[in-house]
């Protein structure tokens, strides 16, 4: 495991309070992503360098590789902000007010490095998922992940994103689908009809092991069938899907889920 040094990068909804300039930025940077449908392959070589260097401080059960990518725009003021399904062991990610946030309460999950800095455009509730020993390992991470990224051209198209992925190899991995106007979905991957998907995550392998290819930690699935894009569903009663079980049972009629 690699040593740690004192931190002293201070990194808004991670190690420090959250501002309404930093909902700003979050804002600004999420709209300004590639979307998901057009983002570049991302060379396996690279995801694998960035897996082992989070895994070095000890840090693969808070940390992971991010795909840079954002889903529907959103609306002023307002942030992405994920909240727990409460059904099928899904996750919620929709766009959320400002003013309705309790910066307390939240904390940052995806960072996007700008000028060498965590810059946090994604959210979750609660506080931050962080052990005992991770906190003084942050700041060399941060500056070792964001290093490699600026040597390598991929500050545009690799982020670092935080939760708790302790245990996350031996859970079914989560599946991303779209709905216009209701936001973001992940519910477990058997549950998501579909083909092919974008892996927009990737954990660390589990000790020991060696893949030629990185480990996906989550997925976005493009379509269902060969004509029906997920990304541009419409649905006549969207503004009427505001609880977690009118969302499944919208899911389950058009036979995005299973």
């Amino acid at each position: 495991m690699a040593v740690a040094s004192f931190v002293n990068q201070v990194i808004p909804g991670l190690n420090s309070p959250l501002t309404d300039k930093d909902m700003s930025v979050a804002h600004f940077l999420y709209n300004n992503s590639e979307h998901i449908s057009n983002v570049l392959d991302i060379d396996d070589v690279h995801v694998l360098a960035l897996l082992d260097i989070i895994e070095r401080f000890g840090l693969a059960e808070t940390f992971r590789v991010h795909r840079i990518h954002r889903h529907d725009i959103i609306p002023e003021g307002t942030i992405k902000l994920e909240e727990n399904l409460g059904i099928m062991n899904g996750k919620w990610n929709r766009a959320t007010s400002v003013q309705d946030l309790d910066f307390g309460n939240i904390h940052a999950t995806v960072f996007k490095f700008v000028n060498g800095q965590a810059t946090a455009y994604e959210f979750a509730e609660g506080p931050p998922v962080l052990g005992a020993n991770a906190t003084a390992l942050i700041d060399d991470l941060i500056k070792e992940f964001s290093l490699y990224l600026e040597i390598h051209g991929l500050g545009d198209k690799v982020a670092l994103e935080h939760g708790e992925f302790q245990g996350y190899q031996a859970k079914e991995i989560l599946t991303e689908v779209d709905f216009d106007g209701v936001g973001t979905i992940a519910l477990p991957e058997s549950r998501v009809n579909g083909g092919l998907k974008v892996v927009t995550s990737w954990n660390v392998p589990p000790i020991g092991q060696f893949p030629d290819q990185p480990p996906p930690g989550q997925t976005w699935a493009p379509m269902v069938n060969e004509s029906h894009k997920v990304f541009q569903n419409s649905l006549g009663n969207q503004s009427k899907l505001s609880t977690p079980d009118e969302v499944i049972e919208e899911l389950l009629s058009q036979g995005i889920v299973q």
